[in-house]
This record gives structure tokens, C-alpha cells and sequence, in this order.
């Protein structure tokens, strides 16, 4: 064993402090909602029985995140300083411009893809891992995260859940998401599984 080996061996046996590199937690937002330009987020809002508590009291774990929102229209400073950044905000602001026309979500992933080559957006990724992006952001669906959020949703609408009729009532719920997205009566019908009267019943 050479000396430097040696000496990190013996490092945990120091009563010393030993100095680690200071972190900093960064969120980049490109959701659909309304968000500001930038937002910090700190974990202890998310703690029980915090009604009252000042940022003076001492709290016994805190964690701060800077959130910036990436949206087009947002935060173009820092976008230009980041090329690929910038292109990954285009990229997604594109998809939403033709969901916004009314094509499939399989239609608007394909039509950007091709935008955005053409016009050297990402180009040299996208030549290499298209069909993964287009996995990721069509094909790879967790009906389980699908499932739950319907939950959530039958909750708040007072839907009542229960074995067989609360899973069907979970299946339109997504269903009809899937058409807010743009999506086909076939897409839907495969990730479903419900008949095609009753989707096609969704859309009168």
C-alpha cells in the first residue's frame, strides 16, 4: 500500500472536521403552469406543525432549491449562456405548439424531432438517440403513476373507488387526459385497454 493510500485510510479515524464541497440544489421548470422567473423552495415548508415557525427559529433540517423557469419567454439570459439548454426549452415549446394544433402527441414528438433537425436544434442528439426521446416522451407510459394520479383526481370529483367500477372509472379518467393531450382513439385504447365505443363515447 503506497503512502497516499495510507494517509486516506487513516483519514476516518481523525477527530477533525473534515470539509466537503458546498452543494447547491438547482430546479429547472418547464411545466405548463404559470410559474415565475425564479422561486426558491425550502424543504421545511413541507414539514407538519410548521404554522408560525420564522426562518429565525431553528429548524432541524433545511434544504434550500433555486427554481428557474426554462419556459420560452423566461429566463433568457440564462438560456443563451447555455446553448443546449435554450435548444431543450425550444425543443419542448415546439411539441406544445403542435399539440396546440390539434395533432397527436406521436404526430407532434415526430414533426419536432424533424423541426428541430432541420433547423440544427439538438441536431447531433437527436441524430443519435431519437427514438429514445421518443420513448421517453410517448411510448414509455407508467400506467401504475397513471393509475394514481386518476386516483387523485376520482378523490377530488367525489368518485368513489371501488374494485372493478372504481378501476374503470380510473381507466376514463386517463382517458380523457389522453385526449386533452392530443392523443389518437388508438393510443388511448392500447394504454387503457377499454372498449372502442367507450372511447369514442369520451369524444361526443
Amino acid at each position: 500500500m503506497c503512502r497516499s493510500q495510507k494517509k486516506e485510510k487513516k483519514k476516518k479515524y481523525f477527530p477533525a472536521l473534515e470539509k466537503i464541497p458546498c452543494p447547491e440544489f438547482i430546479v429547472l421548470y418547464n411545466g405548463k403552469n404559470k410559474y415565475p422567473e425564479y422561486k426558491e423552495l425550502r424543504l421545511y415548508a413541507a414539514f407538519k406543525g410548521i404554522e408560525g415557525l420564522k426562518l429565525t427559529d431553528t429548524i432541524p433540517l433545511e434544504l434550500t432549491a433555486k427554481v428557474y423557469n426554462i419556459n420560452q419567454g423566461h429566463n433568457s439570459e440564462i438560456l443563451k449562456k447555455c446553448k443546449t439548454l435554450e435548444n431543450y426549452s425550444i425543443f419542448i415549446e415546439k411539441i406544445r405548439e403542435y399539440l396546440k394544433k390539434r395533432l397527436s402527441l406521436d404526430k407532434a414528438v415526430k414533426n419536432t424531432i424533424k423541426y428541430c433537425k432541420k433547423r440544427n436544434i439538438l441536431k447531433k442528439y437527436l441524430q443519435e438517440h431519437s427514438s429514445e426521446v421518443f420513448n421517453m416522451l410517448f411510448t414509455e407510459w407508467n400506467w401504475d403513476d397513471a393509475l394514481e394520479v386518476a386516483r387523485e383526481e376520482g378523490r377530488e370529483d367525489g368518485i368513489e373507488e371501488g374494485l372493478e367500477k372504481g378501476m374503470e372509472r380510473e381507466k376514463l379518467i386517463i382517458a380523457k387526459n389522453l385526449f386533452t393531450e392530443g392523443s389518437t382513439t388508438e393510443f388511448v385504447q392500447k394504454i387503457t385497454g377499454l372498449p372502442m365505443e367507450e372511447i369514442e363515447g369520451l369524444l361526443r
